[in-house]
């Protein structure tokens, strides 16, 4: 009975320092109520910000990589993301659902070990430039950056870095379009003019816009 009692506290007092932490910001971000959350103090989320409902943000040891999420962001539901280095996503960002962001893996070195005890991996980061979307069901994985305003399609596979307004889509996901600012469109690859002059881009919201109110709801799955 007493390690019942000991676990509950335990729970009750990481729930609590959470809560804690994110007094400041509280009413600026928003968590559905069934978003799990492992490792929650390696989190930082940016202003109207979301993470959709049914997400699961495994931060595997803060001390290690740390997740960013900049301001004006939308996670899809069922999103998964795992840190092991690093995870920075911008401002702007938007995700469909059952996307994935993952750096860490188990280590494999020695096939004697269980995996589920191996520990994990470390050295990759993702980082995510602002205004990109990214389509319904998108897997990230590794050392990956994604450019500024860029798309990836659905259902892609992304294992190798994207550049800035770039259009990708496959398994692997392949750039099939770039963004054309002297003919203001996108433009096939063999179009595209490599001294394309970008122009300074101010993606500030022309009207007020705030996340859903049903966000609000209380959040039970941090540990």
């Amino acid at each position: 009975m007493y390690k019942l009692i000991i676990s509950w506290g335990f729970y009750f007092i990481k729930h609590l320092v959470f809560m804690i932490r994110s007094l400041k910001s509280f009413h600026f971000f928003f968590t559905h109520r069934n978003v799990k959350f492992t490792g929650a103090r390696g989190l930082s989320i940016g202003t109207n910000s979301v993470i959709g409902d049914g997400s699961w943000v495994n931060i595997n040891s803060p001390n290690e990589g740390v997740l960013k999420i900049g301001n004006h962001c939308s996670i899809g539901m069922n999103n998964f993301i795992t840190v092991g280095g690093n995870i920075e996503i911008g401002n702007y960002f938007l995700s469909g659902i059952n996307c994935s962001f993952i750096t860490s893996s188990h280590l494999i070195d020695d096939p004697r070990i269980p995996h589920l005890k191996s520990g994990i991996t470390t050295n990759n980061k993702i980082k995510i430039s602002n205004n990109v979307f990214i389509g319904y069901g998108v897997n990230i994985i590794g050392n990956i950056s994604i450019g500024e305003g860029s798309v990836i399609g659905a259902c892609s596979l992304v294992t190798k870095s994207i550049p800035d307004f770039s259009i990708a889509i496959g398994n692997p996901a392949k750039i099939i379009k770039r963004f054309c600012f002297k003919k203001n469109k996108w433009v096939s690859i063999d179009e595209y003019d490599d001294n394309n002059q970008v122009p300074d881009l101010d993606y500030s919201l022309k009207q007020n816009f705030y996340q859903p109110l049903a966000a609000f709801r209380k959040n039970k799955n941090v540990y």
